[in-house]
């Protein structure tokens, strides 16, 4: 099965409710975003931002963006976010990010379809890089985090959050 099969596969079994629910993945776009934005982890992510990133409006790059819960969010919360992520899906992809920031009809968002590793994008061209739930998906770890440092700002805040590990 491809990604968006898997997500799509997931939301259709009962047994899976919680789990669709609680990773934001629902079928639903806009409900999803609304309940990451209400959500303990947001709320405590825009207070660790505010006090590190100074700047009005920061530019944030979510790198993984996914079905862009994150990247919406933080465009409604006022930062100028671009949103990154290489699968084109309109379930968990581009598509996804795309159809949801219309719906917000949202102007503070960008959707890049590409790869942590080969970031196109000028040296030192983000405040803060965003990755939720995506290192894990790095074909080259070390190329990914070298090209998230040189896009970001000598100032500027990296946050990594909530990969998961799988242990057997």
């Amino acid at each position: 099965m491809t990604w968006e099969e898997t997500i799509t596969y997931i939301q259709n079994t009962p047994s899976f409710a919680s789990l669709v629910r609680d990773t934001y993945i629902a079928a639903d776009l806009p409900s999803n975003v609304e309940r990451f934005r209400s959500s303990v982890e947001f709320k405590e992510t825009q207070l660790l931002l505010k006090k590190y990133v100074t700047a009005p409006a920061p530019k944030l790059l979510d790198i993984g963006a996914g079905n862009g819960v994150a990247s919406v969010a933080f465009a409604l919360s006022g930062y100028q976010v671009t949103a990154l992520e290489p699968d084109k899906s309109m379930t968990v992809g581009s598509g996804a990010i795309k159809t949801v920031a219309d719906y917000y009809q949202l102007t503070t968002i960008q959707v890049i379809e590409s790869f942590g590793e080969r970031l196109p994008f000028d040296d030192e061209s983000f405040d803060i890089i965003y990755v939720r739930q995506a290192l894990h998906h790095a074909l080259d770890l070390t190329a990914f985090v070298k090209e998230a440092g040189r896009v970001l700002k000598k100032q500027g805040i990296m946050l990594t959050l909530r990969d998961h590990v799988v242990r057997s």
